[in-house]
């Protein structure tokens, strides 16, 4: 019998099973909007003991709901509430389940160790976690892929460009331009970000930094080339100290297990 835990984002719902402690599997397909039919053969002819969803795309959500439901899985869904993490935030129902799966994570893989989580989807962000596992909230950027996206909609000449890094950052061609921007736009805006919070927060105490989400990712079903995520590893050396694609996976999972929901 395996573990389900899914991550419903905005984009893109990604999945993976668990056997015990160990991933053995993961899948990742277009959310929005999401097929109900797609997500099904995901997860026909598995035998789950339970499924955790995090959903921060409500559409996709019910959908998913929906489809646990007609296969009689068992499942629950990521809530605020009953966490062994602190919120410690202004408003801890609004924090994301991808953020508090983030947070979990990063305390498991990184145990008694500062951390601040760069996940980079459809939004780029930051979560700030506490040796003393409490989530303290963080930052919210567009990504890339929203930011080539409303350069395109919001003018009437600039192109929907492919998500790559040009090869010069002076570049000499509208398509090199806006790569240009994005990429050493989102290069500088973690670092300056990155910079800002340990300055404010942990000052005097170490911290560790962790890049994750769908930028992140070196899976063969990644969203990005491999090409893409060597580059950006490379140009965030020193900042970033470890990239880990599945800590959301992993968050959830020990989610999962702190509820003590297997059957």
């Amino acid at each position: 019998m395996k573990d389900l835990v899914l991550n419903v984002g905005n984009s893109t719902l990604g999945g993976a099973f668990f056997e015990d402690d160990a991933l053995v599997e993961t899948f990742h397909l277009p959310s929005r909007p999401l097929s109900d039919v797609n997500f099904a053969s995901f997860i026909k002819g598995k035998k789950i003991r339970h499924a955790l969803v995090g959903a921060d795309n409500l559409n996709a959500g019910h959908v998913v709901k929906k489809v646990l439901t007609e296969h009689k899985i068992a499942h629950s869904f990521v809530s605020s509430e009953k966490l062994s993490v602190v919120l410690d935030v202004e408003k801890p129902e609004e924090v994301g389940a991808d953020r508090i799966a983030n947070t979990y994570g990063a305390l498991y893989a990184h145990p008694g160790k500062n951390a601040i989580v760069i996940d980079m989807g459809t939004a780029v962000t930051f979560d700030v976690i506490s040796k003393m596992r409490k989530f303290l909230g963080g930052a919210i950027y567009p990504g890339l892929y929203m930011s080539a996206k409303a350069l395109k909609d919001g003018t009437d000449k600039l192109p929907l460009v492919p998500i790559e890094k040009p090869r010069d950052c002076l570049s000499r061609s509208t398509v090199g331009n806006i790569q240009s921007g994005l990429y050493y736009g989102l290069i500088g805006s973690i670092e300056k970000i990155i910079h800002v919070i340990i300055q404010s927060r942990f000052k005097t105490d170490a911290v560790v930094v962790i890049a994750t989400g769908g930028l992140a990712s070196d899976r063969p079903d990644s969203l990005v080339s491999a090409k893409f995520r060597q580059d950006l590893e490379e140009d965030l050396k020193g900042i970033v100290h470890f990239f880990e694609p599945d800590l959301t996976f992993v968050g959830l999972h020990q989610i999962l297990k702190e509820l003590n929901i297997r059957s």
